[in-house]
């Protein structure tokens, strides 16, 4: 399905989607963890990907920002999983691969 998306930068363009995106993410163990991230859209106008912080609560996941000095940052769910995010180009990303 069809959406119109409007992020901080200005006009609305197509989203397309709307599937739940099921992946697996590595933990900070080193194992692959198959997680469903919630309804997901794609464009070929984002530059980033537009996965859902609340579409990812919604599935039990949820995002960490430490304040201390390492300044690490990590996904985590209701299992007990965490999953190391690493800062690049200005974003933070974690590992992930498809069934």
């Amino acid at each position: 399905k069809e959406k119109m998306f409007q992020g901080i930068a200005g006009e609305p363009f197509s989203v397309f989607g709307g599937d739940d995106m099921i992946l697996y993410v590595k933990n900070d163990m080193g194992n692959w963890i198959l997680k469903n991230f919630g309804e997901t859209y794609v464009s070929n106008q984002a530059t980033v990907d537009l996965m859902s912080t609340h579409q990812m609560q919604l599935k039990k996941i949820g995002t960490t920002f430490d304040i201390n000095e390492s300044k690490s940052a990590f996904m985590f769910d209701s299992d007990g999983n965490k999953f190391p995010l690493k800062r690049s180009g200005g974003l933070w990303r974690f590992e992930v691969k498809f069934p």
